[in-house]
């Protein structure tokens, strides 16, 4: 088992074993826990759709346990409208297969919180909207388990032109602080693809 790294904030481990910290997911565990609306979201929200824009391209979201809130995230920046197409919000298993195409054989196998189902709502974004980049979310928030997932498990999936990721993340905290974290790791992986930095080891990268 790895040992947690020094840092000067939280981490959390990823399910690939490894610890993620760093000033962006300290400020959202933070900002998160206090319910606030901090410097460090808003520079995470900015910072992405700032690349988006000098990139000239447009990204939807697919969101299950952050119930739209990923994409009220990046709207809150003036000019998001330019390059952000919408969200589909789908909590259900039949909303994930009848909106996003998400196959009846992911929701009976791995489930819904899985990489596979992860991808699936990402490529069913991606299309659904015609983007250049789809983000998508799906976990157990908690504090029950949800679909045999614990609480705090989040399955991150990013899909683009030649691009196909999954990252899954155990996140700490209450069911708020859960969704915080999912929200700021899907706004890295956009951020991390637009400036052509490696995205985060997970345990299903493509």
């Amino acid at each position: 088992m790895s040992k947690r790294p020094p840092s000067i904030g939280p981490a959390f481990r990823s399910t690939s074993g490894g610890w993620i910290t760093g000033p962006a997911f300290v400020s959202a565990a933070s900002s998160a826990s206090t319910h606030g609306r901090t410097s460090g979201k808003s520079s995470a929200r900015r910072a992405t759709v700032c690349s988006l824009r000098d990139a000239g391209k447009t990204l939807a979201c697919a969101e299950s346990l952050t119930g739209g809130e990923l994409g009220a995230r990046v709207t809150s920046v003036p000019g998001a409208s330019d390059y952000f197409l919408g969200s589909a919000v789908c909590y259900s298993p039949q909303a994930k297969r009848d909106i996003l195409g998400v196959s009846q054989e992911t929701i009976d196998g791995p489930g819904v919180v899985s990489a596979e189902c992860a991808r699936e709502m990402a490529t069913g974004a991606r299309r659904l909207f015609g983007a250049d980049i789809a983000v998508a979310l799906t976990g157990a928030a908690g504090p029950e388990r949800h679909a045999g997932a614990a609480p705090g498990q989040v399955w991150a999936a990013l899909e683009a032109e030649g691009v196909s990721h999954q990252r899954g993340l155990r996140s700490p905290g209450d069911r708020d602080l859960v969704r915080r974290w999912a929200e700021q790791a899907a706004l890295d992986l956009v951020r991390r693809h637009l400036e052509g930095t490696p995205l985060p080891d997970g345990d299903r990268p493509a």
